[in-house]
């Protein structure tokens, strides 16, 4: 399993930085309203571990009505439900390194794919969040110094068709079957900034809608 962990250093913020790590990107293509992902990796516990949950569906006009890990529940940060429905979910997981990831929508989608990471040092509650109906996606977002960005969209083929911009880094670009795929990124090095996050999709039919939040650090 591939784990990219970032630390950054002080930025002229108070408190210690924000650590961010991305464990895991599941997907599955079948017809469903609920889909469990078994035995995901959530990373290091930690007292403060937040996990994030990037949110894909194959499917317009799908609302997520429960996200949890490991029987938690998880907050709702941002979303669009449009041509495209894209969602970020976080909450405070601070056991286990593994856990149970199960999404509920409120209409059968066409396939559902997440990403994962596991975040420690912030806040609850994003600072900061941006929503893009483009092709491409475009969001200018504050994050705060010593803070952490996600950012998320769902495209329309199979296999990695999106390059990331604004000085953010691709943690995933992965197909779920022939019409669906998605794609995620983060930063922990944009802090004290207010960056442009694109997202261009390199081949095949778009389905525009890219997110993104920002934490600042507890």
């Amino acid at each position: 399993m591939f784990m990219a962990t970032h630390l950054i250093g002080f930025g002229g913020g108070g408190g210690a930085p924000v650590t961010l790590s991305f464990t895991a990107s599941p997907g599955e293509p079948t017809n469903s309203t609920t889909y469990t992902f078994s035995a995901v990796s959530i990373g290091t516990p930690a007292a403060d571990r937040q996990v994030v949950v990037a949110v894909a569906n194959d499917g317009s006009t799908r609302t997520v009505s429960s996200v949890t890990v490991g029987g938690t529940g998880l907050s709702s940060i941002v979303s669009i439900n449009s041509t495209s429905t894209v969602h970020i979910w976080a909450g405070t997981i601070a056991a286990g390194t593994t856990a149970d990831i199960v999404v509920t929508l409120n209409a059968i989608s066409d396939g559902l794919a997440i990403g994962v990471w596991a975040m420690t040092g912030a806040a609850v509650g994003a600072s900061a969040t941006g929503t893009s109906t483009a092709s491409p996606g475009s969001v200018a977002i504050a994050v705060p110094a010593s803070g952490a960005i996600i950012a998320m969209c769902e495209h329309d083929v199979n296999g990695a068709n999106i390059t990331w911009g604004g000085g953010i880094t691709e943690d995933y670009d992965a197909g779920v079957d022939t019409n669906f795929g998605h794609s995620g990124a983060s930063s922990i090095t944009l802090g004290g900034t207010t960056p442009t996050i694109t997202s261009t999709y390199a081949s095949g039919a778009p389905a525009p809608g890219m997110i993104a939040a920002s934490w600042a650090p507890a």
